[in-house]
C-alpha cells in the first residue's frame, strides 16, 4: 500500500510539473507553491522554497536559478496577503480560497493554449480521454465530466470523451486536481471509426 501511494504521489508531482510548463513566471511560482502544498496537505517553512524550486526546475530545466528562492519568498508573502495561504506553527496550509486560485491558475493556462491552438489548422488527430471512476465516487466523476465539458470534449461512449485539439494541460489538471493517476488515460489517435458526426460537431474539414 505504501509503495502504491508513493507511486501515485510521483505521478501527481509529474502532472504538477507539466502544468507549470505552460504558465508565465509569476503564475508558475504561485502554482508550484500552492500545488506542492496541495500534494501533501501542508509544508513546513524550511521545506517550502526547496520543494517549489524542485518543481520549477523539473518543469523548466532551462529556467535560470538566479533569485529563485527570493522570488518564491515574495510569492509566499503575496499568497498569504491575498488569503490563499496561511501559516500555523511554522507550517504553510492552503486555504479554500487558495484551492480556487490554484484551479483558476491551471485552467487559465489551459485556456490560453487552447486559444492559440484554435487559430491553427487541425492536425487531424483526435484527443481521447478514457476514465475508470466508480459510481460511488460521484463527486469525482461529476468534477471530471465538468472539466471535460468546459473544455469542449464530446462523449462518444460511457467514460470515453473526444476532442480534436491539443489539451495536455487539461488532462494534467484533471489528474492533479482529482488525483486520478492511471484511472484516467489520455490517447492521441489518428482516426476514429465513423467520425463524420464529430467533424460536423467541431466544424472540421471532411476527408
Amino acid at each position: 500500500m505504501k509503495a502504491s501511494k508513493n507511486e501515485s504521489d510521483k505521478r501527481s508531482l509529474a502532472d504538477l510539473e507539466n502544468i507549470v510548463r505552460y504558465q508565465t513566471k509569476r503564475k508558475r511560482i504561485e502554482t508550484a507553491i500552492l500545488g506542492s502544498i496541495t500534494l501533501v496537505g501542508f509544508l513546513g517553512a524550511a521545506a517550502m522554497a526547496p520543494n517549489a524550486v524542485s518543481v520549477l526546475q523539473k518543469a523548466l530545466p532551462d529556467l535560470r536559478p538566479v533569485n529563485q528562492k527570493q522570488s518564491i519568498k515574495k510569492a509566499i508573502g503575496r499568497l498569504i496577503k491575498n488569503g490563499y495561504l496561511e501559516k500555523k506553527e511554522n507550517r504553510y496550509h492552503i486555504t479554500t480560497k487558495g484551492e480556487k486560485h490554484l484551479y483558476a491558475l491551471v485552467l487559465h493556462a489551459n485556456n490560453q493554449t487552447n486559444v492559440a491552438t484554435h487559430k491553427k489548422k487541425w492536425d487531424k488527430k483526435w484527443r481521447i480521454v478514457i476514465f475508470d471512476v466508480p459510481e460511488k465516487e460521484r463527486v469525482t466523476r461529476n468534477s471530471l465530466r465538468g472539466i471535460l465539458v468546459e473544455t469542449g470534449f464530446v462523449m462518444i461512449q460511457h467514460s470515453v470523451w473526444v476532442y480534436p485539439f491539443r489539451c495536455d494541460e487539461v488532462v494534467a489538471l484533471m489528474k492533479f486536481k482529482l488525483k486520478l493517476g492511471r484511472r484516467a488515460v489520455y490517447i492521441i489517435a489518428d482516426a476514429i471509426e465513423d467520425d463524420e458526426w464529430l467533424r460536423q460537431h467541431f466544424k472540421l474539414p471532411r476527408t
